[in-house]
């Protein structure tokens, strides 16, 4: 979940591309935002390091069950399905509603969730209309840069926010995995294949064939979980954050510059841009 175009790369040092950074073992749910991470271990507790200049990477100390992390904010989802915000609040994106949701995503300067009975709600930045949802039941959304993209009834996409080379212009179908980027999207169908649209610089949307469950999409790369685990990427590559480690994992994020995934023992492994 991304990120703010003038911000990506910004007060990290490149790693080489064959470098990859392991952190402990024991978690479940990993969010990189523009230059900090969090991740969530199966105990509820929260872990985030990085930039913290805005306090994004200084979490509350109470559990969480799922994480989302922005350009320079950070949210958590409580048991009892209320949000809570850290970091940057120039556009209220710290301000979280009395909402009670099943899932959140954190964009450049905004957030949305899907609230319980499956409406949408964002709140944050709206310079670009980012933050005034289409109506009715949906199962998932994701927060990009300016814009956002969510799974309608039936795995139909719906996008919003900042048009910009044809961002908002979803391909029919039925998908079940979403991801918004920086300048693009990308996602899973019913048949496990990918499929992605918008800004192309640097390949990003050029999307492997394959089945994948998993799925990411940054400041101009891409990532994803194959079936059989592996981690695959596309894209920008100036940083290593197109270039994963070997090994079978079970979930991923991707940032401005970097990429993170846990694998199968749960520890977080993280390439690319280094902070």
């Amino acid at each position: 979940m991304v990120l703010i175009g003038l911000l990506l790369g910004c007060g990290a040092g490149e790693t080489d591309s064959s470098e990859v950074t392991l952190f402990e073992m024991g978690y479940v749910e990993v969010a990189t935002g523009n230059s900090h991470v969090c991740a969530l271990n199966e105990m509820s507790n929260l872990k985030c390091w990085g930039v913290d200049l805005m306090g994004q990477a200084t979490p509350p100390i109470e559990p969480f069950v799922a994480i989302s992390a922005g350009g320079y904010h950070s949210c958590g989802l409580r048991e009892s399905g209320s949000a809570m915000c850290w970091g940057n609040d120039s556009h209220q994106q710290g301000l979280t509603p009395a909402s009670n949701f099943t899932s959140l995503s954190s964009g450049g300067m905004h957030n949305c969730g899907v609230r319980e009975g499956g409406d949408l709600e964002c709140w944050g930045d709206n310079t670009n209309n980012q933050s005034i949802p289409p109506t009715g039941f949906h199962s998932a959304v994701s927060a990009g840069g300016t814009h956002n993209c969510a799974i309608a009834t039936g795995g139909a996409l719906r996008c919003w926010g900042y048009d910009y080379l044809d961002l908002l212009q979803p391909p029919a179908g039925s998908f079940v995995v979403v991801a918004s980027g920086l300048y693009h999207n990308c996602a899973i169908d019913i048949q496990e294949e990918i499929s992605c649209w918008g800004d192309n610089s640097y390949g990003q949307v050029e999307a492997p064939a394959g089945s994948f469950t998993h799925i990411c999409a940054g400041g101009y790369h891409s990532c994803a979980i194959a079936n059989n685990g592996e981690l695959e990427c596309w894209g920008w590559n100036d940083a290593g954050q197109s270039s994963p480690p070997d090994g079978s994992f079970v979930d991923l994020d991707c940032g401005g510059n970097q990429s993170c995934a846990i694998d199968e023992s749960g520890q977080v492994q993280c390439w690319g841009m280094s902070f």
